[in-house]
This record gives structure tokens, sequence and C-alpha cells, in this order.
């Protein structure tokens, strides 16, 4: 659905054509004025494998949809779109990026040989990553450089236990609440 007017109103927007059978949206992202990113997944997908993904994207506001990105078979998640343009994404245990609308992917070094489960974008296009050991990885210059978030993070986690880090939320310039 598409509001041109604070949400008083709200009209239909069309899924991509492109969409399979048994393919639902699911999250949305804006890019430059006009520009809208969307995701869809695979139902079947999600009951026999775990995630599929596939990546759309609209200079028109929703009403045209051309796949770019990833081929279908890839899993991916955790699509961001940075206010510079970039576009990054948790792809496989790694973050991946692409500064053409998608159309061509790279992988980011994060330093690390640990597995990136999610990934989140803070103030000033701040890129952050959170890998299986449960540590948090900050880059604030476009995933050029990483560091390891500072004390009072578990430095690791064990099966079981209640340390890992679902969700991350952006006070300030220097706020963060995690969770």
């Amino acid at each position: 659905y598409r509001s041109m007017d604070g949400g008083q109103h709200w009209s239909t927007i069309s899924l991509p054509s492109a969409m399979a059978s048994g393919e639902l949206p699911g999250a949305i992202q804006t890019g430059a004025v006009g520009e809208l990113y969307l995701t869809v997944y695979s139902l079947s997908a999600l009951q026999n494998a775990g995630y599929q993904y596939s990546l759309f994207h609209s200079t028109d506001e929703g009403t045209h949809w051309t796949e770019i990105g990833m081929p279908r078979s890839y899993v991916y998640q955790a699509f961001k779109v940075l206010a510079s343009g970039m576009l990054v994404a948790q792809f496989q245990g790694k973050v991946v990026s692409s500064v053409d609308h998608g159309l061509t992917w790279n992988i980011v070094s994060t330093g690390s040989s640990d597995t990136v489960s999610s990934i989140w974008v803070g103030p000033n296009d701040g890129l952050y990553a959170q890998v299986f050991s449960g540590n948090i990885l900050r880059s604030l210059d476009q995933g050029a450089t990483w560091t390891r978030m500072g004390s009072g993070l578990p430095s690791s986690r064990s099966k079981g236990d209640n340390t890992y880090i679902h969700s991350m939320a952006f006070l300030n310039n220097s706020g963060i609440v995690a969770g």
C-alpha cells in the first residue's frame, strides 16, 4: 500500500509481476526520492530449508518493479539502504554491499572469521554487525574498517544462553539500545 498524504489515504500498489507462486512480500526499504527496494520471500523455502529471498527495485514509488541482485537460489537477509545509496545485506553469513542499485554485490570484510548473523544501519550510515560469537562489530566508513563494540556486551555466547542481540535502536548520535 502507498500513501502520499502522511497516511490519511491509502492505495494499492502492484507487486512485482516476476513474483512466483507462493512468494510473499517481505521488507521494503526506501532509497533516493521515488526509489523503493522490496524483498520477496518464498513460503516453501521457509517451510523446507530456511530463507530464500528475491530483491526487487522500483524507481517510480512502486508502480513498476525490476528484479535485481542475487539469484533466487541464494539466501540473504537483513537488507538495508544507507543514506549514501549503498545497499548492504547479510548474505550467507557475510556482509555484502552494492553501489549500483543491486546489480552487482561485493563481500565486505569485517575482519572477523566469525559468521555474521544480523546487520543494522545507525546514524551517519554507521554499520553494525552481530557475529555468532555474540560480538557486535561497527564500521563508520561504509564497511572499509570494523571495530568490536566496547565493554558491557557479551564477548561470547553459548548454546541456550540469552546474550544474543535480536534488535538494535539508535537514540541519537551516540545512544544505542540493544536487546
